[in-house]
């Protein structure tokens, strides 16, 4: 396990399978390198005594230094007892609010609101506080 450096980021080349490059300088950052030549960035902790991976964005968006500083975050927030994953995500309401938002638009007027309507008699007055994480199968 080697340090990263600008270089070595730039310069490392797909092969036929997925790669990780891991950091030895930020426990748990690594460098994803697709086939396809795609690089990103994640990092991988342990929260509740499960192993988790985060994702955090495409390389070169995020650069070397960039990636080391949002890992940092990420992992010190594990310490504290977060779990990035769930605060990335919000409550139901929101996420119904995103969906009409976005989707709404391909809707003509009726359909849309009677999804709007239906969503929410059905959906956000029973669900809309809770956070998406915590909604399981069961």
């Amino acid at each position: 396990m080697a340090r990263l450096t600008v270089k070595s980021v730039e310069t490392a080349q797909a092969k036929s399978e997925r790669r990780e490059i891991a950091d030895s300088y930020m426990s748990g950052l690594y460098l994803v390198v697709q086939p396809t030549g795609s690089k990103s960035w994640a990092v991988r902790y342990r929260h509740g005594g499960k192993s988790a991976k985060h994702t955090m964005g495409p390389y070169p968006a995020f650069d070397l230094k960039q990636a080391r500083d949002a890992a940092g975050k990420i992992l010190r927030g594990v310490a504290e007892g977060r779990n990035p994953k769930q605060q990335q995500t919000g409550t139901v309401a929101k996420a119904v609010e995103r969906f009409l938002n976005e989707y709404g638009k391909r809707y003509r007027p009726k359909p849309l609101y009677e999804a709007t309507r239906r969503l929410g008699l059905y959906v956000v007055d029973n669900w809309g506080g809770r956070k998406l994480d915590s909604i399981t199968r069961a």
